[in-house]
């Protein structure tokens, strides 16, 4: 049996002999400086014989393929308290919410890839950026 918790329950699921876990959980926040941003979890198999780094860069490699305007504002690995990994920081133009700015933090939990993603208007990325800092920051792993 294998106990999967989600945010309303722990369920217990019987004869499983392994689950992959692809969710994303969405949030749209607004705080009470007024910022409003989108907070994006997804979790993902690490592939075998893959590394955080080679994942993160095909992703990279597709979103300047795909996204309008695709400017790589930064990356750089980074470790904070709970979780080390790789941070990026780029904008693109989204052609419904126009220019935007995405926070990453690109994560290895067990064999799982896990990213937190803070989504804004580019106006707004420097307050979305120190946002997501401290939401990292704060972040505790469950034991």
């Amino acid at each position: 049996m294998i106990s999967y918790y989600c945010n309303e329950a722990l369920l217990r699921l019987p004869s499983v002999v392994s689950l992959v876990d692809r969710s994303r959980q969405y949030l749209e926040i607004r705080t009470e400086e007024g910022l409003e941003l989108d907070l994006v979890i997804a979790r993902a198999p690490l592939p075998k014989n893959a590394t955080l780094k080679s994942c993160v860069d095909a992703d990279l490699a597709e979103q300047k393929r795909s996204l309008r305007g695709f400017e790589l504002v930064s990356i750089a690995d980074r470790a904070y308290d709970a979780l080390v990994g790789i941070e990026v920081r780029m904008r693109f133009i989204d052609k419904h919410e126009g220019p935007l700015f995405h926070h990453d933090f690109h994560s290895v939990l067990g064999a799982s890839r896990i990213g937190f993603h803070g989504i804004c208007k580019v106006a707004h990325a420097e307050a979305c950026d120190a946002w997501m800092q401290t939401a990292l920051t704060e972040l505790t792993l469950r034991a």
